[in-house]
């Protein structure tokens, strides 16, 4: 999927505009810096186009059609945007972006305490009621 720079061929209608954005991160930690990107289908729309991005977090908007954009603060986001052609149609799309709080100095994740307790060990609280636990 690329911008055609020359449009459909001459004689020929462009199909209706078909944009599709992504990101090369949409899970990370506080900050998170997101690349975005958004395609145009070739010979869809009409040449120039513009570009409207809305990251979801309250910051000023961006008319680039890759911007790169910091999420400064832990949620979930949803970055937009809006492509119009030179005759106005638009088109729309977006990426949802998750932004996780950093994890405390020493914390380990549950993939990481996985790794370290062996398969079928029980917590020191519940030794002795295995098989109540296990009969419900």
């Amino acid at each position: 999927m690329a911008i055609s720079p020359d449009g459909p061929a001459p004689g020929e209608e462009p199909g209706l505009l078909t944009a599709f954005a992504d990101a090369d991160e949409s899970i990370g930690d506080v900050p998170l810096t997101v690349q975005l990107n958004v395609d145009i289908i070739d010979n869809t729309g009409t040449p120039p186009f513009t570009f409207i991005w809305d990251f979801g977090d309250a910051t000023e908007f961006s008319t680039e059609q890759a911007p790169k954009h910091v999420y400064e603060v832990p949620g979930s986001f949803r970055a937009s945007v809006i492509v119009t052609d030179s005759k106005g149609e638009k088109d729309q799309d977006y990426v949802d972006i998750s932004v996780n709080e950093p994890l405390p100095e020493g914390a380990i994740t549950a993939e990481q305490l996985m790794e370290i307790i062996p398969p079928g060990t029980v917590a020191p609280e519940l030794k002795g009621m295995e098989d109540r636990i296990r009969a419900k």
